[in-house]
């Protein structure tokens, strides 16, 4: 570690530092406040000054050799005008004599560099036997990374209880749940579809008037089973209802279903968040019950965005017509609007210039990202890669931007801030944003 820690700094002090050089020297200087404090005395030049104009006196050779000889083999460095070519790219830089004209030291800074880093080697020595006396080397290791996840993550609850690892199973019919066959998709996740026959009477069904679009007569006579798709963190999924409508469904959420509709309004609970297409049936409302209010439709597309952890509940409109209402006020929104639930106020409002594209971005497999702090870019980071986000300090100020596939590995994403000059570290599933 001491000539790759070395030679880090010699390469830091003449500029030539590569970018995943620069990476591995921060990673280092994160570790512990010594380090920040070592590189802080190695580089800065008010703090180098008092040993740089020592060093310009040390005009005589008994005295070099006496410098040299306070340098350990261990240092892997030469001695002499070899070491100042080494570390300068050039011939040795003549000292001044005492008799000389006085130069500033901004002025002689350059000419000095193959001094300072001498005194880089120096100082790193000096750390390196500290730490070695005290405590087990730290090692520079390579900026961990947390990969995109994989597979849909979700579970599927039947109404008695029994849980289905959807990952876990192959396409094709999966079983009968009251009164529908439920067959999974492959990528197109799961499909309901009513069966309106006597044999399933066992499952649910106690009338043969349900609808091929899975929607049963105002009087049917039935056991509603319930069914609840969720997917963990990572994990994204879709379903077709019985009665046609179709919904994707966002990492860490879940839709609570009936297997087919019966009654007068078709109702799903949602919570975390979910893109709907549902299909038009007169005189049927679709409600989505999420966190208290209600989101009432006949035939339409939206996005309902509800996550507990979020500053605000959003209904955006694509297509049709909603009714978004909490406690006594009510919404009618428009296509291309947006609902906002104030859920520290309770206030509910209209957001009429809406980013459609930004909106359902995760539903295009994007993060997309449009002028958001630094707290609403990690909550999504934490939700997809289910990490934990950690500020060593207080959070960064400052909005960021960027369009980033969900496929990418987490330090992809994590490039928007770099332009913030905002550091971070990760271990394990935790990230760390510096101070």
């Amino acid at each position: 570690m001491l000539n790759r820690l070395s030679e880090l700094m010699l390469k830091f002090h003449r500029g030539a530092l590569s970018p995943e050089e620069q990476d591995e020297l921060d990673q280092w200087q994160a570790v512990t406040p010594r380090n920040r404090q070592l590189f802080r005395e190695l580089t800065e030049e008010n703090l180098l000054r008092p040993q740089l104009e020592e060093m310009e006196s040390f005009a005589e050779m008994p005295v070099r050799e006496k410098v040299e000889a306070r340098m350990p083999d261990v240092f892997g460095i030469r001695t002499g005008q070899e070491t100042f070519t080494a570390l300068s790219g050039q011939e040795a830089v003549t000292v001044q004599s005492a008799e000389e004209p006085a130069i500033s030291l901004r002025r002689r800074w350059p000419r000095i560099a193959a001094a300072a880093g001498i005194l880089v080697l120096a100082g790193i020595g000096a750390w390196w036997f500290q730490q070695t006396r005290q405590r087990p080397a730290i090692v520079i290791q390579a900026k961990a990374d947390i990969p995109a996840p994989t597979g849909s993550r979700t579970t599927l609850t039947l109404g008695n209880g029994r849980q289905i690892i959807l990952d876990s199973v192959g396409a094709g019919t999966l079983i009968r749940e009251g009164g529908a066959m439920v067959a999974k998709q492959d990528s197109a996740g799961l499909s309901y579809k009513a069966v309106a026959d006597r044999s399933v009477a066992d499952k649910g069904v106690t009338d043969k008037s349900v609808t091929k679009e899975g929607v049963a007569g105002n009087n049917t006579a039935m056991i509603v089973l319930y069914n609840t798709l969720t997917t963990a963190r990572g994990g994204q999924t879709q379903v077709k209802l019985a009665d046609g409508s179709r919904v994707w469904l966002n990492t860490a959420s879940s839709l609570k279903f009936p297997t087919i509709f019966t009654g007068a309004d078709r109702v799903v609970d949602l919570e975390g968040e979910a893109y709907f297409e549902i299909a038009p049936h007169p005189n049927r409302p679709f409600i989505v019950r999420v966190n208290g209010s209600r989101v009432e439709v006949i035939g339409t597309h939206f996005n309902i965005m509800a996550y507990t952890d979020e500053e605000e509940q959003q209904t955006t409109l694509l297509e049709g017509a909603v009714k978004v209402s909490k406690g006594s006020a009510s919404r009618i929104l428009q296509p291309g609007q947006q609902a906002v639930l104030d859920n520290v106020k309770s206030t509910l409002s209209i957001n009429k210039e809406v980013d459609a594209e930004e909106v359902l971005a995760w539903k295009n497999g994007l993060f997309e990202f449009n002028s958001l702090d630094i707290r609403a870019v990690l909550r999504q980071v934490s939700r997809w890669y289910n990490v934990k986000v950690v500020f060593a300090g207080l959070p960064p100020s400052g909005h960021f931007s960027g369009v980033v596939s969900r496929t990418s590995n987490v330090s992809d994403v994590l490039r928007i801030f770099e332009q913030a000059n905002i550091r971070y570290t990760i271990s394990g599933n935790q990230i760390t944003i510096l101070p």
